[in-house]
């Protein structure tokens, strides 16, 4: 599962306090290239590989593709600026090279919080409400939702999402048939994993669905849900 580590703090949104990262230098193949992926974004990406056997135009490669991940999930509920990513920690093991990448970006809420599925649930779930105090029971956590993520609203928060690659051996060290790792259109092979440090030398890697939009199945329910148990709370004696 994807967690995303933010200053935001959004229903149906697992998420922890913000950190800062230091800006490095920005490839201009980069910059040019992924300028054209999104048009909400104002500041051009930068790279930082940190003794990785990466190539630039690998690393280049997997940034436009995460950054792709990342807009087509949570565009355009929020707008994306600023992505910055890092390469690290490259391990060997059992004919794999595996790198972390650790992906900063700008994320700012643009849907009005009254839109979202989690307050059209709690909505309708105060919606079947008969009795008085529990509809103001329902009012009150509707307002406080509403009063909490507004303050979110339009304003930017520096998230970070955290990935792993794995790449066969053979084809990392240019070794397999075919390979040319000067080649300018020669596309990198590798699966993707979400990552969670658990500890600075351990991590827990889960492999990476196909990208998506952001799934909001099930905020809905979980709305309605909260609302009925504060006019529970407000129903006893």
């Amino acid at each position: 599962m994807e967690k995303l580590f933010s200053a935001l703090a959004l229903s149906a949104l697992i998420l922890v306090p913000s950190y800062s990262i230091v800006t490095v230098q920005t490839h201009s193949s980069l910059q040019s290239r992924l300028s054209e992926t999104s048009d909400q974004a104002e500041a051009a990406p930068s790279i930082q590989n940190l003794g990785t056997g990466l190539s630039e135009a690998e690393a280049v490669q997997v940034a436009e593709d995460l950054q792709a991940r990342i807009a087509r999930k949570y565009e355009p509920t929020y707008s994306l600026d600023r992505f910055k990513f890092e390469f690290e920690h490259e391990e060997t093991k059992n004919g794999f090279v595996g790198i972390d990448v650790s992906v900063n970006v700008e994320m700012t809420l643009k849907r009005d919080p009254s839109q979202s599925p989690y307050a059209k649930g709690m909505e309708k779930g105060k919606a079947a409400l008969t009795e008085e105090a529990e509809k103001e029971a329902a009012q009150e956590k509707i307002d406080d939702f509403l009063e909490e993520s507004e303050s979110y609203l339009d304003k930017p928060s520096n998230s970070w999402l955290l990935y792993h690659i794995r790449i066969p051996e053979a084809e990392f060290r240019g070794t397999s048939p075919g390979r040319d790792l000067t080649a300018g259109n020669s596309r990198l092979n590798y699966e993707l994993f979400y990552r969670e440090d658990v500890r600075e030398d351990e991590k827990i890697l889960s492999p990476a669905e196909p990208a998506a939009p952001l799934n909001e199945s099930e905020a809905e329910s979980d709305g309605i849900e909260t609302v009925r148990e504060a006019a529970s709370k407000a129903s006893r004696p």
